[in-house]
């Protein structure tokens, strides 16, 4: 499956579609560093990531999921340059 598929899955076409429009300087780093920190804590449990993720607000929710999908993102929100 590829990552675009995967984040359709998890996330839901609307939020992946918002994630591109996401302007990276009205990101939370902190926030979306605790978002993926749950979601790490319930890999291979993918309908309770996608019910964490239901309880996200949607600007939270399509900003994990680009930090998800686009390495770049990082560095434009909180200067990562590295996975």
């Amino acid at each position: 499956m590829s990552l675009n598929a995967e984040l359709e899955r998890l996330f839901g076409k609307p939020t992946v579609t918002q994630a591109g429009l996401i302007d990276p300087a009205q990101v939370d780093a902190q926030s979306v560093r605790e978002v993926v920190a749950q979601l790490i804590e319930l890999r291979g449990k993918p309908s309770e990531q996608m019910a964490y993720i239901g309880t996200l607000n949607p600007f939270l929710a399509a900003a994990v999921c680009r930090w998800l999908g686009d390495p770049a993102f990082w560095g434009l929100v909180a200067d990562i340059t590295m996975h």
